[in-house]
Formats: C-alpha cells, sequence, structure tokens
C-alpha cells in the first residue's frame, strides 16, 4: 500500500501535466465574451450631445478605442488603428479620455480620423 501512493500522486500529476501542454497557447478565453458592453456616458466630440457608447454599437461587431492626444502609447498604435480602419468593415469607436477637444482634434487632424464615432 505504501507503493501504491507514490504511484497514484505521480499519475495525477502527469495527467494534469499532460492536460496542460495540450491547451492551446493562443487562445486566450476572455471574461467578457458574451456579457454586455458597460454603460459609458460621454460627450459627442463634435456635438457635445450627451450619447451612451453601447447604443452606437447597432448590433455589429465593434472596436472601442481609448485614446487621448497626450497618450504615447495611443500615437504608437493609432496607425495599426487607420490601417483596421482602411482595410476592414469594423465599426470603430473613439473615447477621448482626459483631454481637451481642440487637442484632440488638433491630434485627429495630424494623425488621421479613423473613428466611426468619437
Amino acid at each position: 500500500m505504501k507503493k501504491l501512493i507514490p504511484l497514484i500522486v505521480f499519475v495525477i500529476i502527469a495527467v494534469f501535466l499532460f492536460l496542460s501542454l495540450n491547451s492551446n497557447k493562443d487562445e486566450l478565453p476572455s471574461p467578457l465574451l458574451g456579457k454586455m458592453f458597460p454603460v459609458i456616458e460621454g460627450k459627442d466630440f463634435y456635438t457635445d450631445e450627451t450619447i451612451i457608447v453601447a447604443d452606437l454599437f447597432d448590433n455589429k461587431m465593434s472596436l472601442v478605442n481609448v485614446w487621448a492626444s497626450w497618450c504615447t502609447t495611443c500615437r504608437k498604435e493609432h496607425q495599426m488603428i487607420m490601417n483596421i480602419a482602411k482595410n476592414t468593415d469594423l465599426q470603430i469607436i473613439g473615447i477621448d479620455y482626459k483631454d481637451t477637444r481642440e487637442n484632440g482634434a488638433q491630434y485627429l487632424e495630424i494623425m488621421g480620423n479613423p473613428f466611426d464615432e468619437i
């Protein structure tokens, strides 16, 4: 019996190791899949009208990008978002975060505007 316990422990560890090696590393489960988009209320970039972001989706797959003129990472990813806008039918919604309207407008004028809604 004493020899059987280490064997059982080894088999259990081997099974868990085998199962973990067979999982797809490129597939990361998202806790947000199938969930409703959170209610985010803000002002329209151009009209200053109050909007709810989820109302802009029109039951289409959408990309929501939070950006700001002062954000260095946003500047780096902006060209990729411009390419997505040019090469896909994906609806792109931009949220200008903690920025002035003037700075945001200047940023979009220089970098280009990939957004369907801001």
